[in-house]
């Protein structure tokens, strides 16, 4: 049962909008615009200075940035975001700014606004018939594909068209056999028997910029070819067919980023079994980092998050925080959430948290690599924020409007989260029934991870216990001893061990259940939390478990 088709959910969305929360995406949408503005406006303003080599690294993430910013002010015009109507004609005249600075998602959308005449629908590109459509749609997919194909639906919306019409499958076809005409007219002397980790030779005699630029030309070629090629294997189930991976690989030792990106992903990590391989897929992803390509320095940021998380090592830390400045040169929503969620739980140094909040805003209204969520982690993150108020004021409305949207979005703590506002009356928008339903939506849901079930029967289990009636308390009591043996199985988990330590610590603390009152043993268990050394999962835990400990001394 996916969350976002649930009537429960769409009805507290409903509710909400006695609130007026919906100003909240429009204001930050108007605020993504002026910050796009004020950027473009200041970037080419500035002068054109002479810079050493020492400072490329950094030019190249200004130009990635002010496609990006071009890009934002498109998808604004595009879809009429916050305060801004919608402009087809200016979206346009924006993507085709990013398009030209290589930004993949705006050429994918270049491809998107165009159509034939008669079609019904005011397209920018006006083209003669579907087959135009078609070969102008397949270049532009391929071409986005080719640059990021996680960084949006260009592979995806390909895949899908070539499936449904033999026109798109047969442009996609034309284009192969087009680019190989091309590739005819290069003399290419590489050696095919020289591996990845070989030093990368550009193989062209001429000198300077020419040579450079000729380069470039050819190793796009060959990451555009690889992947059309690719594509055709996949849609004829021919999964073993190494040419397509032989293209990357030329393309990667012209020095081409992209060719790196390519083969990590389609032969390394989702292709053919034999072929899968997480250490060769994580040195072809440094290999591309090293070339400054955003997608790369987010995986290896990702990659560092995680064994953070899973170990506790602080050494892994370090790694994930030097690759979040190249990780935003493309802020998406997950590397924006990812990079702000970091800083927060290293607590090294001064933290900017106005940054940090207008990162997370930021996140919950942008595109996002394929599966991932960043929008929903930060939405949940800005509830968590708005709830405490531990940076702004105490928001119960936006809070719960935060927790409802991430768990629209898929994330099953939004709902917990709503569930125990309402119980705890902090918004006025239905009574007590109404988070039993919440909590029992949860416990329903199929795709829902043993913590947060847990969570949601413990806390179903405390709300009939209060009702105080015969019937209630039994009724909790079963819930809450479902939980409590859920929790049990939670210890076993290095990600979940922090919280289930410290709820088997409620429940011994607080007598719930059929556990009886055992302060020895909640004092135990609030002491495992503090030593588990998984904390980085959830920060929140231990400080709770450290305040539980003072009041049982106390006591």
């Amino acid at each position: 049962m996916e969350l976002a088709d649930h009537p429960i959910e769409l009805r507290l969305i409903a509710m909400l909008k006695i609130y007026h929360v919906d100003r909240f995406e429009r204001l930050i949408y108007d605020e993504m615009k002026t910050t796009s503005l004020n950027y473009i406006e200041k970037l080419l303003h500035q002068t054109n200075q002479q810079v050493d080599e020492s400072s490329t690294n950094q030019r190249d993430g200004q130009q990635f940035l002010l496609s990006h910013h071009y890009y934002n002010l498109g998808r604004i015009y595009h879809f009429g975001y916050g305060s801004t109507t919608s402009d087809l004609s200016q979206a346009h005249q924006c993507y085709k700014l990013a398009a030209q600075l290589h930004h993949p998602v705006a050429i994918y959308q270049l491809g998107k606004l165009c159509g034939y005449h008669s079609c019904g629908y005011p397209y920018v590109k006006q083209l003669k018939n579907q087959h135009q459509v078609a070969i102008y749609r397949v270049r532009k997919f391929v071409i986005s594909a080719s640059l990021n194909p996680w960084c949006c639906q260009a592979d995806f919306e390909l895949t899908n068209n070539c499936k449904s019409s033999k026109i798109y499958r047969n442009a996609l076809f034309n284009l192969k056999m087009s680019h190989l005409r091309i590739l005819s007219a290069y003399k290419d002397e590489e050696d095919s028997s020289q591996d990845l980790h070989d030093k990368m030779v550009p193989i062209f005699t001429t000198s300077g910029r020419q040579a450079n630029q000729a380069t470039i030309q050819l190793s796009t070629l060959y990451c555009q070819l690889g992947y059309a090629i690719l594509k055709l294997n996949q849609l004829n189930g021919e999964n073993n067919d190494p040419t397509a991976y032989q293209y990357f690989t030329k393309a990667a030792k012209l020095g081409n980023s992209c060719g790196f990106i390519h083969m990590a992903i389609w032969k390394y990590s989702l292709g053919n079994s034999d072929y899968q391989d997480s250490e060769q897929a994580h040195h072809l992803f440094s290999k591309a980092n090293q070339l400054n390509h955003g997608q790369a320095s987010f995986y290896l940021l990702l990659y560092y998050y995680n064994k953070l998380i899973s170990t506790a090592n602080d050494h892994y830390g370090d790694l994930a925080a030097s690759h979040s400045n190249p990780t935003l040169t493309f802020p998406l929503a997950s590397p924006l959430y990812y990079t702000t969620w970091l800083s927060l739980l290293r607590q090294v140094g001064d933290i900017d948290r106005h940054q940090c909040l207008t990162n997370l805003k930021h996140s919950v209204a942008s595109d996002d690599y394929l599966n991932q969520h960043g929008a929903r982690l930060s939405y949940l993150a800005l509830g968590y924020i708005y709830k405490r108020g531990e940076w702004i004021n105490v928001d119960y409305s936006l809070a719960a409007h935060c927790f409802s949207r991430a768990a629209v979005l898929g994330h099953h703590q939004g709902i917990i989260e709503v569930a125990k506002l309402v119980e705890k009356g902090k918004i006025a928008i239905a009574d007590i029934h109404t988070a039993i339903q919440l909590y029992r939506s949860v416990i329903d849901s199929t795709n829902v991870s043993n913590q947060i079930q847990a969570l949601a029967m413990k806390r179903l289990g405390q709300l009939y216990v209060k009702m105080k009636t015969t019937v209630s308390h039994h009724r909790g009591r079963d819930w809450i001893t479902q939980a409590f043996n859920k929790f049990q199985l939670d210890t076993f988990d290095p990600v979940s061990k922090s919280c289930a330590y410290y709820q088997i610590a409620r429940i011994y603390h607080k007598g719930l259940g059929l556990q009886p009152k055992d302060l020895v043993q909640a004092t135990s268990y609030y002491r495992k939390v503090l030593t588990s050394n998984y904390h980085y999962h959830n920060p929140i835990y231990p400080a709770k478990a450290k305040n539980r400990l003072k009041e049982l001394q106390k006591n």
